[in-house]
């Protein structure tokens, strides 16, 4: 999958060039480095313009970076 959207945080685009997110997978990261390198709100923007999905659970993002459908079972 190639990543065609740049964002102006170094941070956030190391994220989406990653090889788990170039191949369509998954990646995680902390809240906490999130917030100490970009935001929260630059993270968001970045996943809903790549269509992508963010799901927070305690301290952890999960990105999903692809936009299969998703259904959560439990």
């Amino acid at each position: 999958m190639t990543n065609c959207f740049h964002t102006s945080n170094p941070s956030i685009e190391r994220i989406f060039n990653s090889i788990q997110a170039q191949k369509g997978g998954i990646v995680r990261r902390d809240v906490y480095s999130v917030r100490r390198f970009a935001s929260i709100a630059d993270l968001e923007t970045a996943v809903r313009i790549r269509g992508f999905h963010l799901i927070r659970n305690d301290n952890q993002f999960v990105i999903f970076c692809n936009r299969a459908d998703l259904q959560i079972i439990l």
